[in-house]
């Protein structure tokens, strides 16, 4: 179903519109149409923000047990610590990894990013 709706504009702002719909190809309408929706593309922008939020603290927690192995392995090499000792630290270190990427994986993986634009409706009108 398609509403038809009368709008007024003063001289700058039809100028604008003229302009924008040059500059894009877009009809007048067809235009305002796509600035309405723009919302949707706000809200796109805070899930990537989320999504990015989520990457990051992963990647803080990764760089932590990074560190951890590493200090188990510089230990190992200068022997301040018995072999067992070592190997326990370090399987520590892998379990508490292993549910991070799961948890990893079901958070990032399951919130789709659906950020293809749609596409308008272009209808060029004589007179306009």
């Amino acid at each position: 179903m398609k509403i038809r709706r009368n709008m007024y504009f003063d001289k700058e702002e039809y100028q604008i519109m003229q302009n924008l719909s040059k500059q894009t190809g877009l009809s007048k309408s067809a235009l305002l149409r796509h600035l309405l929706r723009s919302s949707k593309y706000l809200e796109m922008t805070n899930k990537l923000e989320k999504h990015n939020n989520l990457i990051n603290e992963f990647l803080a927690e990764i760089h932590r047990i990074g560190n951890n192995i590493n200090q188990i392995a510089y230990h190992l090499n200068i022997d301040i610590t018995k072999h067992e000792e070592s190997k326990e630290s370090l399987k520590k270190e892998l379990a508490e990894l292993l549910p991070l990427l799961k948890e990893y994986k079901d958070k990032a993986f399951k919130a789709t990013l659906d950020i293809a634009p749609k596409k308008f409706k272009t209808i060029k009108v004589e007179n306009e």
